[in-house]
């Protein structure tokens, strides 16, 4: 099964989140700084959901308005070695 441009684009934004909330270290990340940078290129319902759906997979904490980086591999949720 060969990845729609679409769905490339989301992977690559989900993995420049889930890195940009790792950089930010214990202070993590304000959800609103996140979607100002993603402006013009996502939706907020796109982003909102895209939000949750890394919190649920493990990637992502929120905590207050800061999404923090919970350390977990990206491989598993990728479809990588685990």
């Amino acid at each position: 099964m060969t990845a729609t441009e679409e769905q490339t684009r989301a992977v690559a934004i989900a993995l420049a989140i889930v890195e940009t909330c790792r950089e930010c270290g214990s202070n993590g990340a304000p959800g609103g700084h996140l979607y100002a940078g993603l402006l013009g290129k996502v939706t907020l319902q796109c982003f909102t959901d895209m939000m949750a759906r890394l919190c649920r997979m493990g990637l992502l904490e929120k905590r207050g308005q800061c999404y923090h980086y919970t350390g977990t591999s990206l491989e598993p949720a990728l479809g990588g070695p685990q």
